[in-house]
């Protein structure tokens, strides 16, 4: 499956910086102080994020970063299906 950068047109992607998972070590084993950086780094440099994680698009959507939610897996369509056919209250 490609990833976004390679599937996005050239002017969305300029500047374009890709996270990888290896820089979210850190993150997934409670330091916090990674995370808080990350989360500043969203808030302060991010226009757009593009992800397969909930975990990063939940924080950047409550920060009011527009986010496009990719799946990745056909479990993730199941996993999050709640979001793609909200029931109204």
């Amino acid at each position: 499956m490609p990833s976004a950068g390679q599937t996005l047109p050239t002017q969305a992607k300029k500047p374009y910086r890709h996270i990888s998972k290896n820089e979210k070590k850190g993150i997934a084993n409670g330091d916090y102080q990674s995370t808080q950086a990350l989360l500043d780094r969203y808030a302060t440099q991010a226009r757009l994020v593009i992800t397969t994680a909930l975990h990063c698009a939940s924080p950047c959507t409550a920060m009011g970063i527009p986010v496009l939610f990719l799946q990745d897996s056909p479990e993730q369509s199941t996993r999050f299906s709640a979001l793609h056919n909200p029931k109204a209250p």
